[in-house]
C-alpha cells in the first residue's frame, strides 16, 4: 500500500535514538523490521558508514547517551534519505537532499535516484545545477511563477533564466578548478 508522499528536507530531524530506530521511524508499521531497514540503507548508500559503526544498526546516536556516536551532517542526511525510503510512497520529495554531502556521496545518491524514479515520482528542489542534468523535467520558478519548463538540453538551448544561472554556476566551478590547479603548479 502506498502512503502518498515521503520527503527529505534540508532541515532534517536528528533523532537521539539508535540507527535502526532512526531509519524505522520512516514507516511505523515496519519500525522493527531489520530486513527492510537494512534494505533501505543499502538503497541510500547509508549501509557503508553504518557498517563502520561500533554496534552497526544498534549504535546509539547523539551525545544524550553514554557510548553514543555523533554523526557528520552528511551521514545524518543519508539517514534522512534512508528514513524516507522506508515509506512505500508514490511520491518522494527531495529538498536539497545532498546539501551536506561530499561530491562522491552526492554522485552516488543521484545514481540511486535514477533507479528510484522508475518506482515513484521523484521531485527534487535544488539550487545546485550540477544535480539537474539527469532529471527528466526541470521547472524553473521565479517569484512564485513557472518561468521555464523542459529538459536540461532544452533549457540551455532556450538561453533563458535557467541557462543564465547554469552558466553562472558552471563558470564559478571552472574558475575554482583553475585556481586550485594554478596553486598546485606554482607550489
Amino acid at each position: 500500500m502506498f502512503l502518498n508522499v515521503a520527503a527529505v528536507f534540508q532541515d532534517l530531524i536528528q533523532y537521539p535514538f539508535d540507527i535502526k530506530s532512526n531509519i524505522g521511524l520512516g514507516n511505523l508499521e515496519e519500525v522493527n523490521n531489520l530486513e527492510k531497514i537494512i534494505d533501505a540503507a543499502k538503497n541510500s548508500g547509508a549501509d557503508e558508514f553504518i557498517a563502520q559503526l561500533p554496534e552497526k544498526y544498534e549504535t546509539r546516536l547523539k551525545k544524550e547517551w553514554s557510548g553514543s556516536v555523533d554523526l557528520s551532517l552528511g551521514q545524518w542526511q543519508k539517514l534522512a534519505i534512508t528514513r524516507a525510503l522506508m515509506k512505500p510512497s508514490a511520491i518522494l520529495i527531495l529538498d536539497e537532499p545532498t546539501a551536506s554531502l561530499d561530491v562522491i556521496s552526492e554522485h552516488e545518491i543521484f545514481m540511486r535516484f535514477q533507479e528510484m524514479k522508475f518506482s515513484r515520482l521523484c521531485i527534487m528542489v535544488t539550487h545546485r545545477f550540477v544535480n539537474t542534468r539527469d532529471v527528466d523535467n526541470i521547472i524553473v520558478l521565479q517569484s512564485g511563477e513557472i518561468r521555464e519548463l523542459g529538459t536540461h538540453a532544452e533549457l540551455i538551448q532556450q538561453k533563458g533564466v535557467y541557462a543564465s544561472l547554469y552558466r553562472m554556476q558552471a563558470d564559478s566551478y571552472e574558475k575554482e578548478a583553475a585556481e586550485e590547479f594554478h596553486e598546485k603548479v606554482t607550489m
